[in-house]
């Protein structure tokens, strides 16, 4: 159960960058109306700015140090945030999985592992280089994550899964796959009890007793 109130989604875009994706950078501001059209309260960053130091972070996406402040200590590493109990995330950088050896602050580039000891639920990233089309889509994984039309929510592992355009060994997911969320308590279900007249269609009587049923068939 998260409170919309409270809980903050993180869009991180790159401004100017070398590295940057332009479909990928895109897709970040892509998100923002998806969630926001939903009452979540949503961070959307267009500068060159690694976005750190939040506190109730739900979602998060970002190019992390490849942003330009990135490259530069103490903004590298870890996001350093304070995560909710079902938060997911994913990081625009080749190498977040390559290893789960926690890194000294500020010496390295953000990882999985980092993230998820922070407290991060979930989070995707690859081991090696996947190039920009297999990285995970953020207007499918946040879109599925915060849908709630539906009875039965979509999982943090099925959100990721329809996010990825391609999988092979480079790419890993961290984390609780069946965790999912809603963001109000359901309505008690209706108790309806039927009563039961006949033992079955061709039955006269009905004589009951302790754990049996008999009567003329």
């Amino acid at each position: 159960l998260v409170n919309k109130d409270s809980a903050l989604f993180i869009l991180d875009q790159e401004k100017t960058n070398i590295y940057m994706d332009t479909f990928l950078n895109n897709q970040i501001g892509r998100t923002s109306p998806i969630l926001k059209n939903r009452g979540w309260n949503v961070l959307l960053d267009a500068t060159d700015s690694y976005i750190k130091f939040k506190r109730n972070v739900l979602g998060y996406v970002s190019w992390g140090a490849t942003d330009d402040s990135g490259k530069i200590a103490p903004f590298r590493g870890a996001p350093a945030c304070k995560w909710l109990p079902s938060s997911i995330a994913s990081f625009y950088y080749s190498y977040t999985a390559r290893t789960f050896i926690k890194s000294k602050s500020g010496s390295g580039y953000e990882l999985c592992g980092s993230a998820e000891r922070e407290g991060c639920k979930g989070i995707m990233g690859p081991t090696y280089e996947p190039w920009s089309f297999a990285m995970p889509d953020p207007t499918i994984y946040f879109e599925r994550y915060t849908d709630e039309s539906q009875p039965i929510h979509f999982n943090l592992a099925e959100s990721f899964y329809a996010s990825a355009p391609s999988y092979s060994w480079m790419m890993v997911v961290v984390g609780d796959p069946k965790s999912s969320i809603i963001s109000k308590m359901p309505s008690k279900p209706e108790v309806n009890v039927d009563t039961i007249t006949k033992v079955c269609q061709y039955s006269n009587r009905i004589v009951k007793t302790s754990g049996n049923v008999t009567g003329n068939m």
